[in-house]
């Protein structure tokens, strides 16, 4: 039997006061409200901080949303053997990371970073779900939104991990991934497919040294240019719903094509990736490979 929620997961995204519902006890007076952490956390909500830029280990182990459990995203949740440094993990090291956090597979599971940029969280929501996982979601403003609304800060030491194996069965993440193969299949193939590059218009253009230092300038053929900071507000979150479908539309995506996304190592393009969703489209890959990969092979 799956487990009642306890966070109402319907989107992608979910408020601070969404998540505060389950973490926090609040007490209203007739001036101001109160903030405490709950004796006890739900077992079925786990917190995760996505956060991969440097020194966020340290920051974590300084303050962080009570609860929440480091993702360590570069570290432990790629694939150790794989040509580029954040390769999508593969399922055993999902099972074994996941294992070590005490993850389950009807958890909640709640993104976050520690600041309100949306990259990483991006990249562990779309890895997450791509092995199955339904309900799980980024906090939308990340861990500043949380601080913003005044709940409780955890700065004592985090608790350890549990160490345990992993509970549950994960879908095939290749259903959700295109290799360098597919990709030079479809780029010519425009009338069902589409290619979406998620780099900067310069990089796009051929117009910057790209980021891989193996790869060469350029673009993959026929690919349309959505660059991932597009999507974001100035302080990095996601735009709202209203303004993502605009873009989208007047970028001129058809729902009924299959759509690839990529852009130099497969973080940036997990933000459009997961936008897309989040805006009604069904058939959306990710290139991890990226342009890493492919401008490399030109």
């Amino acid at each position: 039997m799956e487990a009642s929620s306890l966070i109402d997961i319907t989107s992608n995204f979910i408020t601070a006061e969404a998540l505060s519902d389950a973490l926090i006890t609040t007490e209203t007076s007739s001036c101001s409200s109160t903030y405490a952490v709950k004796d006890s956390l739900p077992k079925s909500v786990k917190v995760f901080d996505c956060s991969a830029s440097k020194g966020a280990a340290d920051k974590y182990k300084e303050e962080r949303i009570p609860g929440a459990l480091f993702l360590d995203l570069n570290q432990k949740f790629v694939d150790p053997e794989g040509k580029y440094p954040t390769t999508y993990p593969t399922e055993a090291v999902v099972r074994t990371r996941l294992g070590q956090l005490g993850v389950k597979k009807d958890d909640e599971v709640i993104c976050y970073v520690q600041d309100s940029a949306t990259r990483f969280s991006a990249r562990a929501l779309f890895i997450l779900k791509s092995f199955g996982f339904v309900k799980v979601a980024i906090l939308r403003g990340g861990l500043e939104a949380w601080r913003t609304k005044g709940y409780p800060i955890e700065t004592t030491e985090p608790k350890e991990e549990t160490k345990g194996e992993f509970e549950g069965d994960l879908t095939d993440a290749n259903e959700h991934l295109a290799k360098y193969d597919d990709v030079k299949a479809i780029e010519e193939e425009t009338e069902e497919n589409m290619v979406i590059d998620t780099r900067s218009k310069e990089e796009h253009e051929g117009k910057t040294k790209p980021a891989f230092a193996d790869a060469k300038a350029g673009k993959i053929p026929n690919s349309i240019n959505i660059p991932s900071t597009s999507l974001l507000q100035e302080d990095g979150s996601f735009k709202s719903a209203d303004e993502l479908k605009e873009i989208f539309d007047k970028s001129g995506i058809d729902k009924n094509k299959k759509l690839v996304c990529h852009c130099n190592n497969g973080n940036q393009a997990s933000i459009v990736a997961v936008a897309l969703q989040e805006s009604g489209y069904k058939n959306v890959k990710l290139y991890d490979g990226s342009w890493s990969e492919y401008g490399s092979k030109i």
